[in-house]
């Protein structure tokens, strides 16, 4: 499942989805890792949170964008040629949000703390 919620089911679909972000907006993009933490279920499950963050994504006019912090969630179960990722969840970081709403027809994040 992608950042706003693209939920594929399948292989095909999956590397379909990811062709054309790789060869359209996110084809001069980096992703690295800046935190991760394994949490081992059994000795052949194991879930697997990462901080990631993404330089070199463009817009729809070819116009670099600024990073993007999010983490990502993965399940994975070992098979006998290693490690399968079963699950995959992207969620982008908003810094000082608490949730989003959705108003108009449009969403957007939101923080209900008050401010001093």
């Amino acid at each position: 499942m992608n950042v706003v919620g693209l939920w594929w089911h399948n292989r095909a679909d999956i590397e379909r989805a990811h062709h054309y972000g790789l060869t359209t907006f996110f084809r001069n993009s980096t992703i690295s890792a800046r935190r991760v933490k394994l949490r081992q279920m059994s000795e052949d499950i194991a879930i697997v949170h990462t901080r990631w963050k993404l330089s070199g994504q463009r817009d729809k006019a070819d116009e670099a964008l600024g990073d993007r912090l999010g983490i990502m969630i993965f399940v994975a179960e070992r098979s006998s040629t290693g490690w399968i990722v079963c699950a995959a969840q992207n969620t982008d970081i908003n810094p000082g949000m608490e949730t989003n709403v959705f108003r108009n027809g449009k969403m957007s994040a939101v923080d209900y703390r008050d401010k001093e």
